[in-house]
């Protein structure tokens, strides 16, 4: 299970599906191009772009994983821990079909959550692209939450 794994782990998942989509740059600019149009240096920063968050929150996993509060009562401490909330859902636009995604799945992953994606009808392949490279990665095909 997804949330199961450890931040550090995580955040290795999402810096493998950055390099993914890094090394994948080109095909997958042509595929966004192809789907709504935009011009192939665009599509190319993109597709940079969204690997870009997954390297971002991927290196998130090694801050602080919580926080201590101040308590008034003596010898208690309070603290912070942030766990996963359970399924998210990311509805994208067709006008930015993969770095909408990347831009909202890369905080759910790393907190741990499943991640549902509804693409925009005119642009789902660029997006099953994604869920692939996601997959390819490390991400479980079908993770549920708690």
């Amino acid at each position: 299970m997804w949330r199961a794994l450890g931040p550090i782990a995580r955040g290795d998942v999402l810096r493998a599906a950055a390099a993914r989509l890094r090394a994948e740059r080109d095909g997958l600019a042509r595929i966004i191009v192809g789907e709504m149009g935009k011009t192939l240096a665009e599509a190319t920063t993109e597709v940079t772009k969204a690997a870009d968050f997954f390297d971002y929150f991927g290196g998130l996993a090694r801050l602080p994983f919580g926080e201590l509060v101040p308590d008034a009562r003596p010898g208690t401490q309070t603290r912070v821990i942030r766990e996963p909330l359970g399924v998210t859902l990311l509805i994208t636009p067709w006008n930015d079909p993969l770095l909408t995604p990347a831009r909202k799945a890369a905080p759910a992953l790393i907190a741990g959550n499943a991640v549902v994606i509804k693409p925009a009808t005119l642009t789902p392949l660029i997006v099953l692209n994604l869920a692939r490279i996601l997959h390819e990665a490390g991400v479980p095909a079908g993770s549920s939450a708690p």
